[in-house]
């Protein structure tokens, strides 16, 4: 807001009284100097405003305007967290407005602050709404940050819980046991080497936590992998579900035997991995060079393995496979 443009609720013009050093019958007393005090006075204390920060504040106070040109980015937060000690919500509103419009790319590159920040501040509601929306396309940079495992347990829920958050649940899981075990720096980071007490001291610390994590997103090799090895901090209707949630899917697998070994498994610059003479083959590509798994040229013809993979012949097309291991067992006579 310029000098020329006055705040509705504040435009009295008092800087001259203000600069008048003369004549005060209140004290108020902001940061840290242990030598200022003066007991024949009312005195306010508020250590957690810098006196640069809180003169610009005063002067939005008797005059009604305040000008941002002149200062920095951190400034201008800093302003921010201020008004919100002294709760001006009309300075609060504008400020969030302000850096929304006018500094997205420095909120980007301190996202750890402004995040932390607004949410353990329910006035900054246009903040964590900015920090909310840029989480489900950025996660990242939280997420990734220096300083990422000295969030709150609010804060990390809050990501957690987020439906848009565009990694996979897996990838959100190792990011909460990394915070998990950061807030435990007595920890080992490998799990097959923690005690009883480890697996509970992690069980007391993630125990809000965990109960957001949608396991039933994992793959089964995920969750083999990454979240197995932890089940003993799960708690229980949790680890019972998401084990019948894995096992009732591996009843939806079909097992199919080789029967002739010499046409187990092949590929090609195009397809592969192929299963049989035509069992399963899975293009990547078409005829005419086209690279993509879309083109319904995938198909199932029974041929080498025991059993009919697909109940139909037609071509079909595949968004994404996952191969575990394809093991090749040789014995010599």
């Amino acid at each position: 807001m310029d000098d020329n443009e006055f705040l509705p609720k504040l435009s009295q013009n008092l800087l001259e009284i203000l600069d008048d050093e003369e004549y005060y019958d209140i004290t108020i007393e902001v940061g840290n100097d242990p030598n200022k005090n003066d007991e024949t006075l009312t005195h306010i204390k508020l250590p957690n405003i810098l006196p640069e920060t809180f003169q610009i504040i005063l002067r939005y106070i008797y005059g009604g305007r305040i000008s941002l040109k002149e200062y920095n980015n951190l400034d201008i937060f800093n302003i921010l967290v201020a008004a919100n000690e002294l709760s001006l919500q009309e300075l609060i509103s504008y400020l969030q407005s302000f850096l929304i419009k006018n500094k997205v790319e420095w909120m980007k590159q301190n996202f750890n602050l402004i995040y932390q920040t607004s949410f353990e501040n329910d006035s900054f509601l246009d903040l964590q709404k900015f920090c909310t929306e840029l989480i489900s396309k950025q996660p990242e940079k939280i997420f990734n940050s220096t300083d990422f495992t000295s969030i709150s347990e609010k804060v990390l829920i809050s990501l957690i819980k987020h439906d848009k958050i565009q990694i996979s649940e897996a990838q959100v899981w190792e990011h909460v046991l990394e915070w998990g075990i950061a807030q435990n720096p007595g920890l080992p980071s490998d799990p097959s080497n923690y005690s009883n007490d480890d697996f509970n001291t992690l069980k007391d610390t993630l125990k809000r936590c965990i109960t957001f994590i949608k396991f039933n997103k994992f793959t089964s090799k995920e969750f083999l992998d990454n979240a197995y090895p932890y089940k003993k901090i799960f708690p229980k209707e949790l680890y019972e579900n998401s084990i019948k949630y894995f096992l009732e899917n591996i009843e939806t697998c079909l097992i199919s035997r080789v029967q002739n070994k010499a046409r187990a498994v092949g590929y090609c610059n195009i397809y592969g991995p192929s299963f049989g003479g035509g069992d399963l083959t899975i293009y990547g590509g078409d005829h005419r060079g086209e690279v993509s798994l879309c083109n319904k040229t995938s198909y199932c013809i029974k041929t080498s393995y025991e059993k009919q993979i697909r109940k139909t012949e037609e071509h079909f097309s595949v968004e994404e496979y996952e191969v575990f291991q394809v093991m090749n067992d040789i014995r010599l006579k």
